[in-house]
């Protein structure tokens, strides 16, 4: 690394190419950092070479098929994970809350009784809505095996997903 009187100035840095450094990081092969950010090989390729020339390490070697972080690339990894992290719950917080946005494009939305969903909301923090929500059209196939239709729970559940759906 460069000493401390040589460190690139911050204006001067492109703070994109630690996303890179997180990529490589993580799948510690060019490729398959490439396919993640949705770049060229040569891409990420000459990114890293941006950010080694400024930082003044080579923060990673061939070994094999893939790349070893140098002993620079590990002192920089926990603060640089920490960097983007807080910079993707910044941009998280910057959005207002829209149900039929979020919850719409969201891999998870967990139905169960309120009673459960009250304490787990105070642990987690998570946000209730109140039944029906207001989505965008979306089909919906409702799929139910025959031995769990005299189950209460999944009676419920199918209930409630109907009203919702109405």
């Amino acid at each position: 690394m460069k000493p401390v009187h040589e460190t690139p100035a911050l204006p001067r840095l492109d703070l994109n190419l630690f996303r890179v450094f997180e990529a490589v990081w993580r799948e510690r092969n060019l490729t398959r950092a490439a396919e993640i950010l949705c770049v060229s090989q040569p891409a990420v390729s000459h990114a890293l070479t941006r950010l080694r020339k400024q930082l003044g390490d080579p923060l990673f070697v061939r070994e094999g098929n893939g790349m070893r972080p140098t002993a620079a690339a590990a002192r920089l990894w926990p603060e640089v994970q920490q960097g983007l992290g807080l910079l993707r719950q910044a941009l998280l917080r910057a959005q207002d809350f829209e149900p039929a946005r979020d919850v719409a494009q969201t891999d998870w939305l967990l139905t169960m009784p309120r009673s459960l969903a009250e304490p787990l909301n105070a642990e987690l923090g998570n946000h209730l809505l109140a039944m029906p929500l207001h989505l965008p059209e979306v089909e919906l196939h409702l799929y139910w095996h025959q031995q769990r239709d005299a189950d209460p729970h999944n009676n419920w559940l199918r209930q409630c997903v109907l009203a919702a759906a109405r």
